[in-house]
């Protein structure tokens, strides 16, 4: 039986090419038909962030319905044969990791969902997750003094719009007057919320939906020391576990608002 020495020895062009576009052109999904060519937009935006690839924070604007997954994917998978790894794409929602993991999967560039992944720390699969998942204050990425756990080496953002919205949910905290740290902090700073307007306090002790006040910034910078002891008594609850830690050694720099029957504390600072 002959053998062919053609397949011995070769090298994956889709695994050592940086350049986008011709990197595009090689992938297996490319050479089974999914997509018979980039489109002019998809190119130019390649061709753009190529010769500025070595920047960080670049933010890339398209259209709706222009391809915006693919460059995303195209683009990772550069990092990657740059040795720019490991590599993630962060998407706003579950529903939209799926849908990038089955474009994916059509283009051919491997995807992981699994952040201990030898193949993502390796910097050989792309992984594909959704913000909340990287943002929040028992993230497997470590937060805060634990220093880096899984090391990021470069980022695509999808929608990320959406997803600054959800960093923001992520970087604050919300307590229902039924918590008992609310109880701890209400009681702090009544005084401080008597002292603007007798009247509003009340209504905002009795939960009214329509009334809320604002802990004055020097109150709220004399009595840290009450709200880190209130907030760290509870920072296991399921209210504060996955947003303390992301706040806790910047409270300072946080606003305080009581009102309808809840306290939220939110970073001026994000």
């Amino acid at each position: 039986m002959p053998i062919d020495f053609s397949k011995l020895g070769g090298s994956d062009a889709s695994e050592t090419i940086t350049e986008p576009r011709n990197l595009f052109n090689v992938l297996p999904g490319k050479r089974k038909g999914s997509y018979s060519y980039p489109r002019d937009v998809q190119a130019e935006v390649w061709a753009h962030w190529y010769a500025r690839r070595s920047e960080s924070d670049l933010t890339i604007k398209m259209n709706t319905g222009s391809g915006k997954t693919v460059v995303g994917l195209v683009l990772l998978k550069s990092c990657l044969n740059e040795g720019a790894g490991p590599a993630i794409y962060v998407a706003p929602s579950p529903p939209l990791v799926k849908q990038v993991l089955a474009e994916a999967q059509a283009l051919g560039i491997e995807t992981t969902e699994d952040p201990l992944s030898a193949r993502y720390q390796s910097g050989k699969a792309i992984l594909i997750i959704n913000i909340h998942k990287l943002i929040n204050g028992m993230s497997v990425f470590g937060v805060g003094d634990e220093g880096v756990k899984i090391s990021i080496g470069s980022v695509v953002i999808d929608d990320a719009h959406a997803c600054l919205a959800a960093s923001e949910e992520q970087f604050a905290i919300r307590l229902p007057a039924s918590h008992p740290a609310y109880k701890a902090l209400f009681d702090a700073f009544y005084p401080d919320l008597e002292r603007q307007s007798p009247s509003c306090a009340l209504e905002v002790k009795d939960g009214d939906p329509d009334q809320n006040m604002v802990v004055p910034y020097w109150s709220w910078i004399d009595k840290q020391g009450k709200v880190l002891s209130a907030l760290h008594a509870e920072r296991k609850s399921d209210a504060l576990k996955f947003n303390y830690p992301l706040l806790k050694d910047q409270l300072g720099l946080c606003n305080c608002v009581f009102g309808g029957g809840e306290v939220e504390i939110t970073s001026r600072c994000l």
